[in-house]
Order: C-alpha cells, then structure tokens, then sequence
C-alpha cells in the first residue's frame, strides 16, 4: 500500500507545531509550554508521544488532543493513526530543517 502524502494545508499545520514540539523536547522534558491552550499542549504530547503527559489529563482531555491534531485534516484518512504519524514525521521533518 502507498504512503498517504499531506496536503499543503496539512503540511502548514504540522509546520505551525514544530517550533512548539522542539521547545518541549530541548527546553522542558518534552512536556509542552503551558502558555499554549490545553488542546494545544495535548496535541504537543501526542505528537512527542508522551502518554504520561496525556494521562495525567486523563482521557476526555487525550480525545481533545486527537482532535486537535485532527482538526489539520484537509480530507478523510482511512487510518488516523497513520495520518498523526504522517504529521509526526512531517512535524519532526521541520524541525530538523531549522537545525
């Protein structure tokens, strides 16, 4: 099966959380600012998969999250957990450019 590839606007998404993805993995134990909104620090998390960030939420804030990494979507996935990887790598893709 081919590899999905983001649509611009995806890739403008996952470009406006990497300069926050990279502060919480140089400057903060990969835990995100908290002068971002909550919905932004759990995406953060699930970007960094940093799952005992999200818990400590518990699971109604780590669905927020999902869904704010979802809300990048331009158009369906058949797997969202292929997509948020997608975003990840794209995310991670950034950063290393600015490097």
């Amino acid at each position: 099966m081919g590899r999905t590839r983001l649509t611009k606007a995806e890739l403008e998404f996952a470009r406006s959380l990497a300069p926050h993805v990279l502060w919480a993995r140089r400057c903060n134990n990969d835990e995100p600012s908290p002068h971002l909104t909550l919905e932004q620090q759990l995406a953060i998390a699930l970007i960094l998969q940093n799952e005992k960030y999200i818990d400590k939420w518990c699971s109604s804030p780590a669905y927020m999250a999902y869904n704010y990494v979802c809300k990048g979507r331009t158009r369906e996935h058949g797997d969202r957990v292929e997509w948020i990887k997608l975003i990840r790598d794209a995310v991670e893709g950034f950063n290393r450019e600015s490097e």
